[in-house]
């Protein structure tokens, strides 16, 4: 069980933060103007340390904090070379 009066532990990683389709494309009016079924998600090199639930800051341009999803590996010919997640918002 999580200690969750600890201080969190900070690591660094390369990643790249994305959009990609949930499926057919979609875009509808919204009280808060247009919505798309895009979803966001993060690939990072296999060695990355990224487990669902972690929270992820991009410090790229806006910061902005991110809630990781199920972590799959990614490979080719069998041999897997990277890590991806979906990423949900966790900055409100």
């Amino acid at each position: 069980m999580p200690d969750t009066e600890a201080e969190p532990t900070e690591l660094s990683a390369w990643a790249r933060i994305s959009h990609q389709r949930g499926g057919v494309h979609d875009a509808t009016s919204a009280a808060s103007g247009l919505t798309s079924n895009f979803s966001t998600y993060v690939v990072a090199l296999r060695g990355a340390d990224l487990r669902q639930g972690d929270i992820i800051t991009a410090d790229a341009g806006a910061i902005r904090k991110w809630k990781v999803g199920v972590v799959d590996e990614l490979a080719v010919e069998g041999e897997p070379y990277a890590i991806q997640a979906p990423l949900a918002r966790a900055d409100g």
